[in-house]
């Protein structure tokens, strides 16, 4: 999270509140495409994350890997178009309930998102946070991978994407252009590729990498 991290001379360092969502969104969105592509492996790919634990504990791990992504999807009033219905107002709402409840923003809701846009997040707390969303978006995708097709051939269309815009996220007036599946998969698999290859290079033949 280096681009996005700040230093306070008395808090020391923080990402802003609106930056770390922007930051999860890509996470999540990456995370389960990886979850899509090693759906069938998936005990191997976990094993790059994990540190120690036996066979039993990963294999308990994997059988529960999809729950919290289940439970967002059930808390959905609506079947999800594409991943930011899936998951940046849902992950927005439900930080800023948790973080009004302890008295740390004044809003809770997510139409008052640009209100908090700037609030300061511990860095070690925006982490903490990313290894949930990371092990969630995982989760996703390799247990609703068709879903997780359907998600990441969504075309915005430009009024959908500037209501985001308006939200307050940077995240550039006019939409991406879609990348079809395999085009994502294959931009995915290069973020992890070289780390793979340097430290795990006995996984390359395992994960068909």
């Amino acid at each position: 999270m280096s681009p996005i991290t700040k230093k306070s001379l008395f808090k020391g360092q923080y990402v802003l509140f609106g930056e770390y969502l922007e930051q999860s969104q890509l996470l999540y969105e990456k995370c389960c495409v990886l979850g899509y592509i090693f759906r069938d492996k998936l005990n191997a790919f976990l094993e790059l994350l994990r540190e120690g634990g036996d066979d039993k504990t990963l294999n308990e791990f994997i059988d529960q890997i999809g729950d919290p992504a289940a439970e967002r999807l059930k808390s959905l009033k609506q079947t999800p178009k594409n991943f930011f219905d899936l998951f940046l107002e849902s992950e927005g709402t439900k930080m800023m309930r948790q973080l009004y409840k302890v008295g740390l923003i004044k809003y809770s809701e997510w139409q008052d998102f640009p209100k908090v846009y700037n609030w300061r997040m511990r860095l070690d707390y925006a982490l903490f946070n990313l290894n949930m969303v990371l092990l969630e978006g995982i989760g996703f995708g390799y247990r609703f991978p068709e879903l997780t097709e359907k998600l990441t051939s969504y075309e915005f269309d430009k009024f959908e994407w500037r209501k985001y815009y308006e939200a307050g996220l940077d995240i550039g007036a006019e939409p991406p252009q879609t990348m079809v599946m395999p085009e994502r998969q294959k931009k995915v698999l290069s973020l992890i590729t070289p780390f793979i290859e340097q430290f795990y290079p006995d996984k390359k033949s395992t994960l068909r990498l």
